[in-house]
């Protein structure tokens, strides 16, 4: 593999997302505005952020050419219309200077899912957030930091939350219906803060901060599944 492309940024990238329609990127990080860089490296656009900084988590969603961007500086969602390339509003998300965890999209139901330092897990609907709406669902784990969210891989209607504190990290399962939870599986002592999916094979990759481990998480067999319903 080799480097086909680079962009050099005035300072540190918090995060970078693909828009496939315009094949190009989308990145933010701690400089004002988010950066839209063509494959080859090019800076092609910007989203203008009025001088703020520090965006951590970016979501491209196409059905409505928009991309949604947290700010830990005010803990706020900044909504963008892609097309104009303007700022269309923003709305109150997570603790002003928390750390988010991620942004996913559920474009089946068109829910929005933000999560974070301050232990809350918000769903928007994503009509009523482009009416500047408030979240529909939130759920909250105490003094712990959710640092991803996993989608559609359980039974229809759950989420996975990765919950760690200094002490451990957890994996817990929520339904929509449901604020409390219906259950929580102890990972590790350590706390972690990055989970992918594998649909293929049907695992989940965690991996603990402190621990040179890679947590690898698979579907039991019919005979032993207990709780994992993929």
């Amino acid at each position: 593999m080799k480097s086909v492309a680079q962009h050099k940024f005035k300072d540190a990238v918090y995060s970078i997302e693909y828009n496939q329609e315009g094949e190009c990127l989308i990145c933010g990080g701690y400089f004002s505005d988010l950066y839209i860089i063509s494959l080859d490296g090019k800076l092609i656009g910007k989203l203008p952020t009025e001088e703020s900084k520090n965006f951590q988590a970016i979501k491209w969603i196409p059905e409505k050419n928009i991309a949604v961007a947290y700010c830990e500086t005010d803990g706020m969602l900044w909504v963008f219309d892609f097309v104009q390339k303007a700022l269309k509003f923003k709305a109150e998300a997570h603790e002003p200077e928390e750390d988010i965890g991620c942004i996913r999209y559920d474009s089946q139901k068109q829910y929005l899912y933000s999560c974070g330092g301050d232990g809350k897990i918000l769903v928007w609907k994503l009509d009523e957030l482009l009416n500047q709406g408030k979240p529909f669902k939130q759920f909250e784990v105490e003094d712990c930091f959710v640092g991803a969210i996993e989608l559609n891989c359980t039974r229809e209607g759950d989420f996975l939350a990765l919950c760690s504190n200094r002490d451990e990290s957890r994996l817990v399962i929520w339904n929509l219906e449901n604020p409390k939870p219906k259950k929580s599986i102890k990972l590790s002592d350590d706390p972690a803060y990055n989970m992918l999916r594998c649909n293929r094979k049907k695992q989940l990759f965690i991996k603990p901060s402190k621990s040179t481990n890679l947590v690898i998480l698979e579907e039991p067999s019919p005979a032993k599944r207990s709780w994992w319903l993929w």
